[in-house]
């Protein structure tokens, strides 16, 4: 090899070298996209029996456990779903699971939107086998005057089918409120006990009680015939 050579050589690998240096980059990260999600246990497991489940998301291979080790049927929690990805449409599923055995009990998916803020209702009749989980949008709670709250109603009575019902509570009414589906916006006033709200569907009432304080409420008709309220939870970061 003569010098000429070598120098040409020497050359083209300073070259390439300089060239790998300039192109070498840090990845510039996913954007971290978020769902506010507030997750509502309705599993029944019979009359004043623990109510066990465990309810978990799944996007993108990602495991979140959404709801645990509340025990009440009624139990509320609510938890930020955060993934990174450039879409903000996320998809989601939403896996309900015993706590004891890991049984799978039912499962659903959705496609959700960063920024949204999601009720995740777990139904079940544990007598009979009957699961569904329902994800709907948080309604909207505005600041009312007079010491008036937010009332909305959900009939949690009946897990499989249809049934509707007409609401009626003081001088306000719902028509035709499908089960498992929270209502539009009532009024009423705050810090008051024994409120009567009734359920009628086909000539037949059904009444209840709820009381409420100074936030909003969603008052939910259990299986076995009395009304609860649960509290609209916030959650960190939103």
């Amino acid at each position: 090899m003569n010098k000429t050579t070598l120098i040409i050589i020497l050359l083209t690998t300073a070259g390439l070298s300089g060239c790998d240096s300039e192109d070498i980059s840090t990845p510039t990260p996913l954007p971290i996209k978020s769902v506010r999600a507030q997750t509502i246990n309705l599993v029944d497991y019979g009359k004043n029996q623990p109510s066990d489940v465990q309810i978990k998301a799944y996007s993108q291979g990602s495991e979140q456990i959404i709801y645990s080790g509340l025990f009440e049927y009624g139990s509320s929690a609510s938890t930020l779903l955060i993934t990174q990805q450039k879409s903000p449409s996320i998809p989601y599923t939403f896996k309900l699971f015993d706590s004891n055995s890991q049984l799978q009990l039912t499962q659903t998916k959705k496609t959700l939107k960063s920024g949204q803020h999601e009720l995740v209702f777990a139904f079940g009749d544990v007598s009979n086998n009957q699961y569904e989980i329902s994800i709907q949008d948080r309604p909207s709670l505005p600041k009312l005057t007079n010491n008036r709250v937010p009332i909305y109603v959900m009939d949690a009575g009946l897990i499989k089918g249809e049934r509707h019902s007409e609401v009626t509570y003081a001088d306000q009414h719902i028509k035709d409120l499908p089960n498992k589906t929270f209502s539009s916006m009532l009024t009423a006033p705050e810090y008051q006990e024994s409120l009567e709200m009734t359920f009628t569907r086909d000539g037949q009432a059904e009444t209840c009680h709820f009381s409420t304080q100074d936030k909003p409420e969603l008052v939910v008709l259990s299986p076995y015939g009395n009304c609860f309220s649960v509290d609209f939870l916030e959650t960190l970061g939103g």
